[in-house]
């Protein structure tokens, strides 16, 4: 049959298309199966998308983005509820989607954070600063275009401002000499009165130039070149402006290095000291001004400034309260209710975006106090229609959507299917998609139902029945690669990313604990430990084991590649006296191990540490393996939605997925078991 004959489809009966299309799909996987949103593949589910049927939700959201873009919108939570698999998770990714294209094509950014993981007992306020700070400071796509953007924008503002406040002699001088100057006229060697005049021009062009939305920071450096001014005289004369016209407050003094830093990586493309000022790294200095709570009230006003709406979101919250004990429900309910209360009373315009299964929501509302459960609760306006305090997922899907998600599904394997003459319900039947609307389901219902029905019609033989603890190793694997591409194969870890590591940890360490995995029954508790005043330096991983060894296990991340600094060191061993810690030995995870300590001050601190009888370990870290700690996580919220999904039909589903997360956990649990035993001399790897 001629090849053009099967990519159109003409002059072919319809029982000829039929078969030519099956055939076509029987040789592919079932594109139906795996298409439920994981967060390990939520770019592929974009795919699938139908944008109809989320459309009202998806204008709401972006009606909301845009008011906070507009500066009018106060801080506030909003509630985007649905029942279980109704999409929470693919709207949240579509609209981060649509969010990226709006940047990429039309210049306007939005900081969108999706909040790893709460854990309770971190400030709220410095757990704001470092999602703000690791988005920004992150070395993907998003956050370079954005941090680019911002220093783009703050550097033709701040320049403009700086030109226009300087003298007429001062804007001369900013020029390279062109003779013998004079005595009494300033202005004699610069050629003369006309060639000042010029001078002065080109000045104002330059500020013009600031002034125009279209100009690009190249084209700022280009006219600096054409003139021949020198970048670090420019940079030198906006540090004096900024000392000049700042208040001598404290957000005035965060406001001022925050500028210069924003503004030395766009001249020079340098960011260390943007770094540290966004990630308070002056805090253990005797300047105690440079709190989280001012930091952020800097940042936040610089981003309403430059139009930049800030979205924090929250997704899979379910995963975060369910399981536990009663009591480790109301205080997760507490310290959620306590974190997003204290951030609507203290800051400014944020958006809060709660992705929540609306039973969930109801009994979170019912466990908090009165006034955390009004501050949660704010009406919302949108345009034309009344207040609302929460935005609804749809609770049925219509025919039109169940037809689109099948060609959709269809058109993954066979993209040319749009120019032929075929049914969009091709390859099931009209029976098939009634029955599906009779049942009013959920989408999610709805896409494994489609999966089911194409195994049935598609495959000549019906395909095995599902191995769970292959489905588990494909979720493992897929969530792997996920983080891979994200950091990359040879990722530069920072100190901003400290908290990251160390909430991942625990994440992992609680899940096998509560779950009694093989190894972890001498355990008698794991905990987050967080020192506010050390920030960044002031987190540890706590195991407390029983008795023989009842020892208090700390684990750091000792990050960065550059020299290791005495102070990231110091602030870790002040730990071991802390009454609250309890700590009496510690491990500090680094990428270069005991080299860290070879020479210098930090070999300095470390031996005096060891002189005072404290046990430290030293331990190299590989890349993979922090590739595993960050995908734990996303891991096992995907592994569960699986394991609930086959545990009627699957009566070993639960010993199934412990031997998965025994075998994951294995290397980790044979390092702890190590780390455990008792030292009395420095030791490392």
């Amino acid at each position: 049959m001629p090849t053009d004959l099967i990519f159109s489809g003409k002059g072919l009966s319809d029982q000829e298309k039929r078969k030519i299309l099956l055939e076509k799909l029987r040789s592919d996987y079932n594109p139906f199966d795996n298409s439920v949103v994981r967060t390990s593949v939520s770019e592929q589910s974009l795919e699938l998308t139908v944008p109809e049927y989320n459309a009202s939700q998806m204008a709401d959201l972006t009606e909301i983005i845009e008011k906070y873009r507009s500066g009018t919108q106060g801080t506030q939570g909003i509630p985007i509820i649905g029942q279980v698999g109704a999409g929470k998770t693919q709207l949240l990714y579509q609209l981060r989607d649509h969010l990226r294209k709006k940047a990429q094509q039309e210049g306007q950014e939005t900081l969108f954070v999706i909040v790893p993981r709460l854990t309770e007992g971190i400030d709220a306020l410095n757990f704001l600063l470092f999602l703000v700070a690791n988005h920004l400071l992150e070395k993907n796509a998003d956050s370079t275009r954005l941090r680019n953007k911002i220093a783009e924008e703050i550097t033709k503002r701040v320049l403009r401002e700086t030109l226009n406040s300087l003298p007429d002699a001062k804007k001369v001088e900013l020029f390279p000499a062109t003779g013998g100057g004079g005595l009494f006229n300033p202005f004699k060697r610069f050629g003369g009165q006309n060639s000042v005049q010029d001078r002065l021009k080109r000045i104002g062009q330059i500020s013009e130039l600031c002034n125009d939305p279209r100009t690009s920071i190249e084209q700022i450096r280009q006219a600096c070149a054409t003139n021949q001014f020198d970048l670090k005289d420019i940079f030198e004369i906006i540090q004096k402006y900024l000392e000049k016209n700042e208040p001598r407050t404290p957000t005035g003094l965060i406001r001022q290095k925050l500028f210069s830093g924003f503004i030395e990586l766009a001249l020079f493309q340098n960011q260390d000291n943007l770094q540290s000022v966004i990630l308070n790294e002056e805090t253990n200095t005797p300047n105690q001004q440079l709190t989280a709570r001012n930091i952020l009230m800097v940042c936040l006003e610089t981003f309403r400034e430059l139009k930049i709406p800030v979205c924090v979101v929250f997704d899979q919250l379910e995963d975060y309260f369910v399981g536990g004990t009663p009591e480790q429900t109301r205080e997760k309910s507490y310290y959620f209710g306590n974190t997003l209360t204290t951030i609507i009373n203290e800051l400014p315009n944020v958006c809060l975006l709660l992705f929540m299964e609306e039973g969930v929501w109801n009994e979170l509302a019912n466990r908090l106090p009165e006034q955390m459960r009004m501050r949660l609760q704010l009406p919302f306006s949108l345009k034309g229609r009344p207040s609302i305090t929460r935005i609804n997922l749809p609770s049925s899907v219509s025919e039109q959507v169940v037809l689109k998600l099948i060609r959709n599904g269809v058109k993954r394997i066979v993209p040319e299917i749009t120019n032929w003459d075929i049914p969009l319900e091709f390859p099931f039947s009209r029976e098939d998609v009634a029955q599906l609307q009779n049942s009013a389901a959920t989408i999610r219902f709805i896409m494994r139902k489609l999966a089911d029905r194409y195994n049935q019609i598609v495959y000549v033989a019906p395909p095995p029945p599902r191995d769970l603890y292959e489905s588990f190793k494909q979720i493992w694997k897929n969530t792997l690669n996920l983080i891979s591409n994200e950091c990359g194969a040879d990722p530069d870890f920072g100190v901003s990313e400290i908290p990251k590591f160390h909430n991942a940890l625990h994440q992992w360490l609680s899940k096998i604990h509560e779950r009694k995995i093989d190894g972890t029954q001498n355990w008698k508790k794991v905990e987050l430990y967080h020192n506010d005043n050390k920030n960044q330096y002031g987190y540890l991983n706590l195991i407390r084991f029983h008795e023989p060894n009842p020892i208090s296990l700390g684990i750091a991340f000792w990050m960065g590649r550059r020299t290791a600094q005495a102070n990231d060191l110091k602030n870790r061993i002040e730990l071991f006296q802390e009454k609250q810690c309890g700590m009496n030995k510690l491990i500090l995870l680094r990428s270069d191990g005991l080299s860290a300590i070879s020479k210098g001050k930090s070999k300095e601190v470390y031996d005096e540490a060891q002189s005072k009888g404290y046990d430290i370990q030293i331990h190299q870290y590989d890349t993979p393996t922090l590739y595993k700690i960050l995908a734990f996580d996303k891991f096992f919220s995907e592994a569960w939605k699986e394991y609930e999904s086959c545990q009627d039909s699957e009566k070993q589903a639960m010993e199934i997925l412990q031997r998965f997360l025994k075998e994951i956990s294995e290397p980790i649990l044979k390092m702890i078991s190590e780390w455990q035993k008792p030292t009395n001399k420095p030791s490392g790897d």
